[in-house]
């Protein structure tokens, strides 16, 4: 049952999950229009010869799949900032830099909890922004993510979550 992309065309989208992303990968979802998740935040269990194949964000994205953020909760912490932090920095809850290429801007960060997991959901007429006639869902924070240095992201804080508008 394919359960990502945009509600108009469900015939040839799937949702692709998997850390490990090597060019055929990648090539393949761009081809049948596959969307992506990535979590890019824990690594420590990854054998170093993999490495250079996770999460590769940017790559993804560059070859025009759609690419959402994900957790993998309870394994991953479930904020979205936590990956948001982690996809734009590339540091990882270790310490440790991955892929410092793979690395994106908090503009697209933002996009894969928001504007591309509505998408992936078939929810992109309700949710994914703030616009009239939409759910009006959304987090207000402590600060602008997309005015912060990349290694202030981490510290972020939710101040406030608005569902429905309430």
């Amino acid at each position: 049952i394919p359960i990502g992309g945009t509600s108009a065309d469900t015939s040839t989208v799937l949702l692709a999950t998997n850390p490990t992303c090597c060019p055929g990968n990648i090539a393949s979802a761009a081809v049948t229009g596959a969307t992506a998740t990535c979590t890019a935040s824990r690594v420590a269990t990854v054998p170093a010869a993999n490495q250079p194949w996770l999460y590769r964000i940017r790559s993804i994205i560059g070859r025009g799949v759609v690419v959402t953020g994900g957790s993998d909760s309870p394994i991953v912490d479930a904020d979205p900032l936590t990956g948001i932090y982690a996809a734009v920095t590339r540091r990882v809850q270790s310490g440790q830099i991955i892929l410092p290429e793979e690395a994106i801007a908090p503009e697209a960060a933002l996009s894969l909890y928001t504007t591309n997991a509505a998408y992936a959901s078939f929810e992109e007429k309700t949710k994914g922004k703030i616009a009239p006639g939409m759910l009006a869902d959304m987090a207000v924070l402590s600060t602008d993510p997309l005015a912060s240095p990349p290694e202030a992201l981490k510290d972020i804080r939710v101040e406030m979550t608005i569902i429905d508008g309430r």
